[in-house]
């Protein structure tokens, strides 16, 4: 993570680590141990033992949640080892200190500090020594906003595309649609390739979106921001990891007052798109209806990500929008491409 460019926060995955436990076992947090739940990464100031109490009185409630806990220690914190005794803290020593820094530094910290991750180790809460009093319940609170309310499903039938939540805050989706409420607009244009328009769909046949494109500073910070959230994920999903980019940015806009839609089609049905490898359409809004995509040669589903959420795909697989029906839906859409 380089720091000079943008602090780590919530939607990023943290760096992994591999370090040993006070009885000299190693715990690698990318592998060791998972199996599923939330984890906490937490920082505590030199010598400072408060943050762990405040976990140790809550054990019952983090063990409910399926937590991993791991405390990043010095060698020898033997108040960090008693302020953890019958909690569910892991300690971990971390002898030259480079991973508490790493973390610290990335992420515009000094310690005590919390992480608080997903079952994918993407950070869902994140806090300082400001709150250091709240730790615990910084950290519940996230915990139990992705806790599961229903039971699992039985599923057989399922496109193979990945989906990735809080990928873009709240604001930066407001300031797209923002940005495409008072940009240029393209109607109904498809194959846009690193900014020129290969041709012009038929209204009524094709598609009905109007595109806003994104450059300048936005277009900076999206590279930024997306390149490191992306990439991981689609490495591990799709065993992809050639070297990559993205096409031009564009927000979308599917409206139900002409039925915003887009037919069945391929994002890469010729030699000139050859080099187009995923599709990412990433929501920036709620409150409408309709507007899901569809891949029709797996089934007859409906995906839609959440607001800031995305969903990436193969650019051969057939995939379709389905038509508005009340309300707007923009989406961030752009191709990952091995043209560069």
């Amino acid at each position: 993570m380089n720091a000079s460019l943008r602090q780590m926060t919530i939607g990023d995955r943290v760096p992994n680590f591999m370090l040993e436990d006070q009885a000299g076992a190693m715990h690698e947090l990318y592998n060791t141990d998972l199996t599923g739940g939330p984890i906490i990464v937490l920082i505590p100031g030199t010598g400072e033992t408060d943050t762990l109490q405040q976990f140790k009185v809550r054990t019952e409630t983090f063990d409910a949640l399926g937590a991993h806990c791991y405390a990043l220690i010095a060698p020898g914190e033997d108040r960090a080892d008693a302020a953890s005794k019958g909690s569910n803290f892991i300690l971990l020593n971390d002898a030259d200190g480079d991973v508490r820094k790493g973390y610290l530094e990335a992420a515009g910290f000094s310690a005590p500090a919390l992480f608080a991750l997903d079952p994918n180790q993407r950070i869902i809460a994140i806090a300082d020594a400001n709150d250091a009093t709240a730790f615990a319940d910084i950290a519940r609170s996230a915990f139990e906003k992705i806790t599961p309310r229903e039971s699992p499903k039985l599923v057989s039938e399922l496109a193979p595309v990945l989906i990735i939540p809080n990928v873009l805050n709240d604001t930066d989706c407001d300031r797209l649609v923002k940005t495409w409420e008072e940009g240029d607009k393209r109607k109904n244009e498809i194959n846009v390739a690193s900014g020129e328009t290969s041709s012009k769909a038929s209204r009524s046949e094709v598609k009905r979106r109007s595109d806003v494109i994104i450059d300048g500073a936005m277009e900076r910070h999206l590279l930024i921001t997306l390149m490191p959230r992306y990439a991981p994920e689609i490495e591990r999903a799709f065993s992809f990891d050639k070297e990559w980019g993205f096409e031009k940015f564009r927000v979308g806009c599917y409206e139900a007052e002409d039925a915003g839609f887009f037919r069945a089609h391929r994002d890469n049905p010729s030699e000139a798109l050859s080099h187009r490898q995923f599709a990412a359409s990433l929501n920036l809004n709620d409150g409408y209806e309709g507007g899901y995509l569809r891949f029709p040669e797996y089934g007859p589903n409906h995906y839609a990500p959440p607001k800031g959420g995305v969903l990436i795909f193969s650019c051969g697989l057939l995939h379709e929008v389905v038509p508005v029906v009340s309300g707007r839906r923009f989406t961030l859409l752009t191709f990952i491409s091995t043209r560069l």
